[in-house]
């Protein structure tokens, strides 16, 4: 009976991982994992090797975003209140992508409205750009003279506890959809 329960409790964890990956953006053959030493608003360094254990949330923005970067923040907080206890304080690492004036301070200030959950991480520029190659993030200057910005993903990566994003999110999708996410990284994340 034991066994019977180990086998069902495997399969269900084998489609879920693959239900959720998000075709064009992971592949079961080819798992995105997270790879960045950063430094954090709050002074220390955060490593995703070591994060390994707890499931998280990623997302790459910028302090100075006039509304995705917040709006995603704000909703993505409502959607872990939402989704129950377990979720509620899974971490959430605010990646900039503006190093020049993102600092640990610029981001301390920007991210401490948003929960006791939210950290903010910052490097080099090529530590920025490695760290959103290996989840595929975009971003770029952007094109308009006229305003100081960047364009810029705006998904938000579950990662499992074992390190490998196993769905995005963004504040655009149906609000079900996105909670339906977030509760199965609460029950198997992890893996």
């Amino acid at each position: 009976m034991a066994l019977a329960a180990l086998v069902f409790q495997a399969l269900v964890a084998t489609i879920f991982v693959n239900a959720t990956f998000d075709r064009g953006i992971a592949s079961p053959n080819a798992p995105l994992r997270p790879n960045f030493r950063l430094q954090s608003s709050e002074g220390s360094i955060i490593d995703s090797h070591l994060l390994r254990g707890r499931p998280y949330l990623l997302f790459f923005g910028f302090a100075n975003c006039p509304a995705i970067c917040p709006t995603t923040l704000m909703e993505t907080q409502a959607l872990l209140r939402e989704a129950g206890a377990a979720t509620h304080t899974f971490p959430i690492y605010f990646v900039s992508v503006d190093p020049a004036r993102d600092t640990p301070e610029a981001l301390r200030d920007f991210v401490r409205g948003f929960g006791d959950n939210v950290l903010g991480l910052t490097g080099s520029d090529e530590d920025i750009a490695a760290a959103a190659k290996s989840v595929r993030v975009y971003f770029s200057k952007s094109k308009n003279a006229s305003v100081d910005s960047l364009d810029h993903s705006a998904l938000v990566y579950l990662v499992s506890s074992g390190g490998e994003v196993v769905s995005t999110f963004s504040v655009d999708e149906p609000k079900a959809s996105a909670l339906y996410k977030i509760r199965t990284l609460s029950v198997f994340g992890r893996l």
